[in-house]
């Protein structure tokens, strides 16, 4: 499985759909510096995306692939931070 990972000039969040966190249980695991956009999550790069990583490849024993995509100043930023209460 391939992930996009979005990255600009300051910071890095990893696209996942919001049903594969709730799948692996971390939707109370993430913390308010990832962003969502219906139904899907950015996953900030240094903690929230590291745990979805560890929860893939423990459930499905490999790791997942990546594709980064870089602009100077990321959409993502634009989105509504993750609560808890999704």
């Amino acid at each position: 499985m391939k992930f996009t990972f979005h990255t600009d000039e300051g910071h890095g969040w990893m696209e996942v759909p919001l049903s594969m966190v709730e799948d692996l249980g971390l939707q109370t695991e993430i913390s308010s510096f990832s962003y969502i956009n219906g139904q899907t999550v950015y996953l900030e790069e240094d903690c929230d995306a590291f745990q979805f990583i560890r929860a893939f490849k423990l459930k499905h024993g490999y790791q997942p692939e990546f594709e980064e995509k870089f602009t100077p100043v990321s959409f993502v930023r634009n989105f509504a931070r993750f609560k808890h209460a999704v």
